[in-house]
């Protein structure tokens, strides 16, 4: 993974930095203390548990900032949703979340509920996971996603699946994948295609 070697590599950069040795304690090292968070606890505790010698004690708790990180980056994806899509609509956000291997082989997510009274769009957004590539590749190649009777529309420029079982609309925009449901009218879901910012998911690290 390619985050948690980065992580592992970054945090041992800072105790070599920070100590005379690669040997020295983990608590010499001198965080900012606008740095000090639950990450760099774990990633501190991680690399000393390494020079302790205790590696899987290293591996579980570099594994668990990882995570964290994950969870900062899924809390950011919120901002990308589509506001409401009228005065008489309204937005509930969901739970952002850093999902294990056993969902999607792993990624973030962030979703929101959009409601009227009589109608309920929902919107999610799911990222850094490897099964969104086989979507991806579905929806640049129109005969294979058109098989099944699939709708292919453009919408402000990006390309847009719409599922002729349930009516929900799928795209992917920078390894993110976005789905929108509910009971509201197709009109309805395109609008909130309208209203995601895709310019920021793709600048979006």
């Amino acid at each position: 993974m390619n985050i948690f070697r980065g992580i592992v590599g970054a945090a041992c950069l800072v105790l070599l930095l920070g100590a005379p040795s690669a040997m020295a304690e983990a608590e010499t090292i001198e965080i900012p203390a606008d740095k000090k968070d639950d990450v760099t606890a774990e990633l501190v505790a991680g690399v000393k548990a390494y020079l302790d010698g205790n590696i899987a004690e290293a591996k579980s708790t570099l594994e668990f900032a990882v995570q964290l990180i994950s969870q900062l980056k899924a809390q950011g994806l919120s901002a990308y949703l589509p506001g409401p899509i009228g005065p008489e609509w309204t937005r509930t956000d969901g739970d952002a979340q850093a999902m294990g291997a056993a969902m999607f082989g792993g990624g973030i997510s962030s979703s929101a509920k959009y409601s009227n009274g009589t109608e309920e769009c929902t919107v999610s957004i799911t990222g850094d996971s490897p099964m969104i590539q086989s979507f991806t590749m579905m929806l640049s190649n129109p005969a294979i996603a058109s098989a099944s009777g699939n709708t292919m529309k453009r919408v402000n420029g990006e390309r847009v699946m719409i599922d002729a079982n349930n009516g929900e609309i799928r795209t992917t925009v920078n390894n993110f994948f976005l789905e929108y449901g509910g009971n509201c009218s197709e009109e309805n879901k395109l609008k909130h295609v309208e209203g995601t910012d895709f310019a920021g998911l793709k600048a979006y690290q």
